[in-house]
């Protein structure tokens, strides 16, 4: 039920990180992150009554894909993965270097809501934020410093805004170069089809470092 709820978040709605892949990778793709915020007991479910009704894939920020995922994912779409970590990693860079100036770039400091996925029958209301709140909740429970988010339309935006985070760092899907210097800007047309053309890394902070 979480694949699916993700599954049907992700690939049916005008999400613009994501738009580009097909559902069959999405599925592929999602497989370590539910096992791992499942593992280690970082996502959180939300139900009405018996229906489970959506759920956010959290993980920590220090997490790293092994090697033989990430040959996997670009046997499937080298093109279409590379592109979705290539503006993760532009997008995170300056927030890590901060993290890693600190000395605090170490598991347990930084909790990530990586995504959140609702039943559509359940949209508008208010599920996507509980989820949020309980992830919240779950990070000062282990005690974490921080956490983090990617907004990638200004409806998540919005969303995580109104809990108490703000945005360090934002890049213009129109703008985004890649690769660097080729004068090839794969995503300058996604605002048109989805209505959002911004992807923000948002930040609450939780406890002094």
């Amino acid at each position: 039920m979480a694949k699916a709820h993700l599954l049907n978040d992700f690939t049916t709605r005008n999400e613009p990180l994501c738009y580009h892949l097909s559902r069959r990778n999405f599925e592929f793709f999602l497989e370590p992150y539910i096992r791992k915020g499942i593992d280690e007991d970082m996502s959180v479910a939300a139900k009405v009554g018996p229906v489970f009704v959506g759920i956010a894939i959290n993980n920590d920020f220090t997490f790293k894909e092994s090697e033989q995922f990430m040959i996997e994912l670009k046997n499937r779409d080298f093109l279409g993965f590379d592109l979705v970590f290539e503006l993760e990693r532009e997008l995170n860079h300056d927030f890590r270097h901060e993290l890693h100036d600190k000395g605090i770039f170490e598991h347990g400091n930084v909790f990530r809501v990586l995504m959140i996925g609702v039943d559509e029958e359940f949209g508008e209301h208010g599920i996507g934020t509980h989820l949020l709140q309980e992830s919240i909740a779950k990070a000062k429970a282990k005690q974490y410093k921080y956490v983090t988010c990617a907004c990638t339309s200004g409806h998540s935006k919005h969303m995580v805004e109104k809990c108490g985070f703000e945005c360090i760092n934002s890049i213009k899907y129109d703008e985004w170069e890649y690769p660097k210097g080729s004068g090839i800007y794969p995503k300058a047309g996604i605002k048109h089809v989805t209505g959002w053309n911004e992807i923000s890394l948002m930040v609450k902070k939780l406890s002094d470092e």
